[in-house]
């Protein structure tokens, strides 16, 4: 009989993490436990209304797990945590940039690493590049995305957003659009200077349905890419920028820089051309499935196969 073989994520979210890491981790979890010889748990706080009962079943009590590999997805290690880790299991440190990444047994990037600068393997992060859960699970439910862009502009500046910056943003948007702010259980749209709470809509209804997406660095511009919405990134870091720009330079992103010092001359420009393009970028929802269930096999093989 063949072992199954077990594997732990290591993450967290909320604070500086916010929920990108917790995403990606449930969907390599989610991914690899429907794959024969498999079992994957999820060492982290349980987040609280992020995902469904069933979800939540991967989040385990690390007393009661023995795995074969653990992946770290936290990003900024030390040596000690790293070492603590292997106490346990061998680990694989997912886009870590931290002194742990130099003592972890195997490291792979993702996302563009800052430190590697020319040395990042953009084709290699391309193709295993991991979206978020929720994400995927938006896709499913999508019957046709080539319709239906109802909303100009959706905003997302965190769960939690600085509230002094986000009336910044709004207040530079023309008067005369629908925009969406995507704040967990707190969005609402704004349309004709009304506000009006967003109770049913989720996650992939309003990216679905909108033009232009205004975000910083992490998952959602990935997501907005792969949608066919046309993406500004504003960051709250020099880091996060550095991190946007290469995006930038190889896709149709366009970063103009940290929350701080963006020009807001160029914002609203950049806005303007983008929300009266010719055409919208039309996808196809199945293809979309296809592809990023295509990235997470790609990157659960190339991870299985360090410990067989």
């Amino acid at each position: 009989m063949v072992k199954t073989k077990t594997v732990a994520i290591v993450t967290g979210h909320g604070g500086h993490l916010g929920t990108g890491h917790i995403q990606r981790a449930v969907s390599i979890a989610w991914y690899l436990n429907s794959m024969p010889g498999v079992k994957s748990f999820i060492l982290a706080p349980e987040p609280s209304g992020l995902f469904n009962e069933e979800i939540l079943q991967l989040f385990v009590s690390p007393e009661i797990i023995s795995p074969d590999i653990i992946i770290r997805d936290m990003r900024d290690s030390t040596v000690e945590e790293m070492r603590d880790l292997q106490r346990i299991s061998k680990v694989l440190a997912l886009d870590d940039i931290g002194e742990g990444r130099n003592v972890a047994d195997w490291c792979v990037d993702l996302l563009p690493n800052p430190v590697l600068g020319s040395g990042n393997d953009f084709d290699f992060q391309q193709r295993h590049f991991i979206f978020g859960y929720n994400f995927i699970s938006s896709i499913s439910e999508q019957q046709d995305i080539n319709t239906g862009r109802t909303i100009d502009v959706m905003l997302y500046c965190g769960n939690d957003p600085d509230r002094e910056y986000l009336e910044k943003l709004l207040g530079l948007l023309p008067g005369n659009i629908t925009c969406a702010v995507a704040a967990g259980e707190k969005s609402y749209i704004v349309k004709g200077g009304k506000r009006q709470v967003l109770r049913n809509s989720s996650y992939g209804d309003l990216l679905f349905s909108s033009k232009v997406v205004v975000t910083h660095f992490g998952l959602l511009v990935y997501e907005a890419l792969l949608s066919g919405a046309g993406v500004i990134t504003i960051n709250p870091s020099e880091y996060h920028s550095e991190l946007a720009q290469y995006i930038a330079e190889k896709s149709d992103v366009k970063n103009l820089g940290t929350s701080d010092s963006f020009s807001e001359k160029l914002f609203r420009e950049t806005l303007d051309t983008m929300l009266n393009a010719d055409t919208i970028a039309r996808v196809n929802p199945e293809e979309m499935y296809r592809q990023v269930v295509q990235n997470l096999e790609r990157f659960s093989n190339y991870m299985l196969n360090l410990i067989e």
